[in-house]
């Protein structure tokens, strides 16, 4: 009888045997499911990190370009200003010995 017992036993343990497999086998396959998505979702995101930084780094080029031009600007309005004072002071002369020569008429003629 336990050898009728012990041969019931094998097809009852085989087939636990295929559940437990077929239970792992899927649980594995989801896991890599699961992992392959991560991955999926974990390269998108880097993607649209780095077309962010992308994105940043022209920005940041352009205000760089703008600074440097409105420099350049400041730099030409600087000198503009010193040639226009410089012939504002040249010109303040010109008048004021234009002022002490008509002084000087007025004073012989009279």
């Amino acid at each position: 009888m336990a050898a009728a017992a012990s041969g019931g036993d094998t097809p009852k343990q085989l087939l636990s045997i295929i559940r437990d497999f077929a239970y792992e086998k899927s649980h594995g396959e989801r896991r890599v499911s699961d992992l392959r998505r991560r991955l999926a979702d974990a390269r998108a995101a880097a993607d649209v990190a780095a077309a962010e930084l992308d994105a940043a780094k022209r920005a940041r080029e352009a205000a760089e370009q703008e600074f440097r031009g409105s420099q350049v600007q400041d730099a030409i309005a600087a000198d503009s200003i010193l040639a226009l004072e410089a012939t504002i002071s040249c010109l303040h002369e010109e008048i004021s010995k234009a002022s002490t020569d008509l002084d000087a008429l007025k004073v012989r003629a009279s």
